[in-house]
């Protein structure tokens, strides 16, 4: 399922699983927004009763974004919302206005590092979809994805703390499980 919002604050977890944030800072087109915009839709509606994929009218990007940016997050986290530019996309299991990074799971998709490969977002979409139809925890999946690699400042992976809550991972590293690049035999 998916829905175009003017706010992600009133967004509820209801019956589904995830939620989905797609979040913009504004309306720039990049092939990176070319493609989410083509391939959310199609993801939402793989995602069935099980995930809602959310994101803002064009008029609200820069509204919505601030209401996640807002929200109590690590600091690492806060720094690279200052510095992205691209789309990301935050996957919650509460209701928006109750989610706080300190205390419930989450994880952030980062997008930016995939701009050399943008058409092959739709992977990406698909096996989050195909996991979370299957009823896998999509938490588990991305921190097992992160701890595969090594930590680095921006590019690969970047694993939050133990005593945190989520994990913040760029879409190569979902692109290469999939594909099964650096997978040992």
């Amino acid at each position: 399922m998916s829905a175009l919002v003017s706010s992600f604050d009133r967004t509820k977890i209801g019956d589904f699983d995830y939620l989905f944030f797609v979040v913009t800072w504004a309306d720039y087109v990049t092939p990176i927004t070319e493609q989410i915009n083509t391939q959310v839709d199609p993801f939402g509606s793989d995602l069935g009763l099980k995930g809602m994929v959310v994101r803002a009218f064009n008029t609200a990007s820069y509204e919505t974004a601030s209401e996640v940016t807002t929200k109590d997050w690590p600091k690492e986290i806060r720094e690279r919302f200052e510095m992205e530019q691209d789309p990301f996309m935050v996957i919650i299991n509460k209701d928006f206005h109750e989610f706080d990074p300190k205390k419930h799971p989450w994880s952030i998709i980062w997008f930016s590092e995939y701009e050399n490969n943008p058409d092959r977002i739709y992977k990406i979409f698909g096996q989050l979809a195909r996991k979370t139809r299957k009823g896998e925890n999509i938490f588990q999946y991305l921190h097992s994805i992160a701890s595969k690699k090594k930590l680095s400042k921006w590019n690969k992976y970047f694993e939050i703390k133990p005593e945190l809550y989520g994990v913040s991972i760029d879409v190569k590293a979902i692109f290469e499980d999939v594909m099964g690049i650096g997978n040992d035999p």
